[in-house]
């Protein structure tokens, strides 16, 4: 039985399954079928938070092996630059090696602009940018005054699973 149809019984107990005693005025129900449902509900919620912890898990498990393999690729990256490094510094112009798998060749590579000091640069190649972003906090205080518009004070349901 899933959550929806649980959920449709115990509406149904509620609404039809309730009778009333009119010489004492005791509300009567079949307590077994409400108790059923409880522990069927019940069951599947802790169910749900089992498989929640179980792939919570497995998910640590994968950042710490992409926390390993990022270790990995950062070493084999800082050997690459020290191969090409030494290549270059060992290197001319002149220099092409070729076999049937690969060529190493020396390139000049294209122009750039190296900047080093900022202080001695005319204003004009500077270029203005500006950015504004909401400060949240005064806004979260100012909302619960009541003087804010176009920000709302939401809150969001968490689950809690220990």
């Amino acid at each position: 039985m899933n959550l929806f149809e649980i959920n449709q019984h115990l509406r149904a107990i509620v609404n039809n399954g309730f009778s009333v005693d009119i010489e004492t005025g005791e509300l009567l129900f079949d307590e077994n079928s409400l108790n059923g449902l409880e522990n069927t509900k019940a069951e599947k919620f802790l169910a749900i938070g089992k498989m929640i912890k179980e792939k919570e898990a497995f998910s640590n498990t994968i950042k710490e092996q992409e926390k390993s393999m990022a270790e990995r690729r950062k070493y084999l990256d800082n050997e690459v630059n020290r191969l090409k490094s030494w290549a270059l510094s060992n290197m001319t112009d002149k220099d092409k090696f070729e076999d049937a798998q690969i060529k190493v060749s020396f390139s000049k590579g294209s122009e750039s602009v190296e900047i080093f000091d900022l202080s001695n640069l005319d204003s004009k190649y500077f270029v203005e940018k500006q950015t504004f972003t909401p400060d949240k906090k005064l806004i979260k205080e100012d909302l619960k005054s009541g003087i804010v518009k176009g920000a709302l004070l939401t809150r969001k349901p968490s689950l809690r699973i220990k």
